[in-house]
């Protein structure tokens, strides 16, 4: 099958799942706008870099069949793609013929990458009190947009910004990307869980982040915060799995240094709701799904860079902070 019947099998797929208000799906490139206003700088790159720019093409075409090879799914009838769509989120769920889609927001991709990629040269560059205040409300800024405020600056200023960051170490926008592989990587196992558990059967879709739709979630929430526990812990399993194919599967770039980096996803949900002053009405406490995918974690005997991970955590308990304290001046002033 060639690229562009793929892509139209694809957009065929997506139509036959009911509200999700596919568009057409499309790549999208590490910060477009970013290392756009990169390259009319003149700035020269190197190798690393190029390899930063070419990760989504990896990670969506590539790293989606090696977590089905590394966990030997490959008989399951499962379909993934990359596609705007009505929120920033994740989904799965059954076609109309009774095909299985995994569905990965285009936009939540990226909002991901340059959270995680920010986050990485805040914890490794040493910054000034006042870089780190930049850094976070760049940040903060992201987390607006998610959940559809408008900021003061315009996309060229926040691209600027951007640049700025990914610009300041090569190594450590690398480091971010490989991060943000991780963190797109148990998303995508997540959304595996709930195919293999049979909880997208009869049409029924399951989101990765939180259900906006009061509708879809009253009645079953209980049922639905518990299938969220189940698909986390076999997705974090999924997920273990490729780290444990590591040798096999060298685009991946995936170790036991990255074992942890998905548990922050649930660090980064708990500011969104900081922002967003509440949490998903069929999901469980981000914090609660920490807790206990940490727990699943240290049955695994799992050797990791603590360090590493210990950092990171550090980094988001100060974003966390910050936000909310930022958050309860805004609420104060108006």
């Amino acid at each position: 099958m060639t690229d562009t019947n793929t892509g139209q099998y694809f957009v065929e797929l997506l139509e036959s799942v009911s509200g999700l208000g596919i568009s057409n799906p499309r790549a999208v490139r590490l910060a477009n706008a970013a290392w756009d206003s990169w390259e009319k700088q003149g700035v020269s790159r190197g190798k690393d870099t190029d390899d930063v720019i070419h990760q989504p093409h990896l990670i969506f075409k590539k790293y989606y069949l090696d977590i089905v090879k590394a966990n030997n799914l490959k008989n399951k009838n499962v379909h993934f793609c990359l596609a705007r769509t009505k929120e920033l989120n994740a989904y799965a769920n059954t076609t109309k013929n009774g095909d299985y889609v995994v569905v990965f927001d285009s936009e939540l991709y990226t909002f991901i990458n340059d959270v995680i990629i920010t986050c990485i040269v805040c914890v490794y560059s040493h910054p000034s009190d006042d870089e780190v205040d930049f850094y976070f409300s760049h940040v903060y800024d992201l987390f607006l947009q998610f959940k559809g405020f408008t900021i003061k600056k315009s996309s060229e200023e926040q691209g600027d910004d951007f640049v700025k960051i990914i610009t300041k170490d090569y190594d450590l926008t690398m480091l971010g990307s490989y991060c943000g592989a991780a963190i797109y990587a148990f998303i995508i196992c997540h959304e595996l869980g709930h195919h293999i558990l049979g909880h997208t059967k009869k049409g029924k879709v399951k989101k990765a982040i939180f259900s906006e739709n009061t509708e879809v979630s009253i009645g079953f929430n209980k049922t639905s915060i518990e299938e969220e526990f189940e698909a986390d812990e076999i997705g974090f399993h999924l997920y273990t799995n490729i780290s444990k194919e590591y040798e096999n599967l060298k685009d991946l770039k995936l170790n036991n240094q990255f074992i942890s980096v998905p548990l922050i996803f649930f660090k980064l949900l708990e500011i969104l709701n900081i922002i967003r002053k509440s949490s998903g009405e069929s999901h469980p406490e981000p914090n609660l799904r920490y807790m206990r995918l940490e727990q699943i974690k240290k049955t695994l005997n799992i050797e990791e860079d603590t360090e590493f991970y210990e950092a990171l955590m550090e980094v988001f308990s100060g974003l966390y902070k910050w936000v909310y304290e930022k958050s309860q001046l805004t609420n104060a002033s108006t």
